[in-house]
């Protein structure tokens, strides 16, 4: 909650923040693994430059095992989420909604939407955006005794 000052009077500013766990990533071309079977998800970056490449950590990751609106995806919950928060950004001028992806690996550097496995959600991240929820990323580092620490805020694409 921030307090904050309009007109002689204050206003509150309550933050809604949505987490997103962040697990998974792209691949350069030349280190993807190989595609075991349909089920085995691999996503190579468009980078063409090894030096240039940086890791991106992917939201969300799975199967197209759930409905929403009569279109395949991975997470519909996830989806009404977003959905949920652009509506607040709409309706509650004094709540400021925040989708927040924690990316529990190291190795990235930024995040984005997975389109190539959920486009709506992808879609539905841009829209919530435009709308102005804020969509942020944290890093995690975790130690080999279990201990996790703050690793920096990476950039977002949508």
């Amino acid at each position: 909650e921030k307090k904050e000052k309009e007109k002689g009077k204050e206003k509150k500013t309550i933050a809604l923040i949505e987490v997103k766990n962040v697990v998974c990533s792209d691949f350069f071309s030349k280190h993807a693994p190989q595609k075991k079977d349909n089920n085995h998800s691999i996503i190579i970056s468009e980078e063409e430059e090894e030096t240039k490449y940086q890791r991106t950590a992917l939201f969300p990751w799975g199967k197209l095992g759930q409905e929403w609106k009569g279109k395949k995806v991975v997470s519909a919950r996830a989806i009404k989420h977003v959905h949920n928060l652009s509506s607040i950004s709409r309706t509650s001028p004094h709540v400021q909604p925040i989708v927040l992806f924690v990316v529990n690996r190291g190795d990235c550097e930024r995040v984005r939407g997975c389109d190539e496995q959920c486009a709506v959600f992808g879609g539905a991240l841009r829209e919530a955006k435009k709308r102005g929820v804020m969509v942020i990323a944290f890093r995690v580092r975790w130690e080999r005794e279990g201990k996790a620490y703050f690793d920096g805020v990476l950039p977002v694409s949508c």
